[in-house]
């Protein structure tokens, strides 16, 4: 695997966490605190996806700088989905999308720090300077869906064994 199919498999994975991300806050607009982070920490996505594009040409590659904009099916999404307010709690639902967020997360925090390895051995600076600044917002994103699990797990089961 060369620096040019890492960077083209992070730029998917991000892409895709966008997306997650992105339709957490949207299912869940009244869970503030998930709904806030949320959209925050899809902005670093976007912003990984923008620097991968922009060095992508380097390794032949030519990647898009835009993720996909789920905010214009949002209203939608709720209509089908339905939204949750505050007196109805949250839901499993809410606990699956997290920990999927958060294993997504994770594989996306070891993908950086492999590019990272292989960019600093390969002493290709472009590369090991985008996986150096990008690495640290991932570790972040990982944190975030992990102490949200943490945090969330007990009252959704137990709101929802009751």
């Amino acid at each position: 695997m060369n620096i040019g199919a890492i960077l083209e498999d992070i730029h998917q994975k991000e892409t895709t966490l966008i997306v997650e991300l992105q339709q957490l806050s949207q299912r869940y607009p009244t869970a503030h605190e998930i709904d806030h982070v949320a959209r925050d920490i899809s902005r670093w996505s976007h912003r990984h996806v923008r620097d991968i594009a922009r060095i992508s040409p380097d390794y032949g590659l030519h990647l898009g700088a835009q993720a996909p904009d789920t905010t214009l099916v949002g209203s939608k999404m709720r209509e089908t989905l339905g939204s949750v307010t505050a007196g109805q709690g949250l839901s499993t639902g809410l606990l699956q999308k997290l920990r999927t967020i958060y294993l997504h997360s994770c594989d996306l925090c070891l993908d950086w720090e492999l590019l990272m390895q292989v960019s600093q051995a390969a002493r290709d600076a472009a590369a090991f300077e985008l996986a150096s600044a990008c690495y640290p917002n991932s570790v972040r994103q990982m944190k975030w869906a992990h102490q949200t699990v943490k945090t969330e797990t007990p009252q959704i089961v137990l709101s929802t064994s009751a």
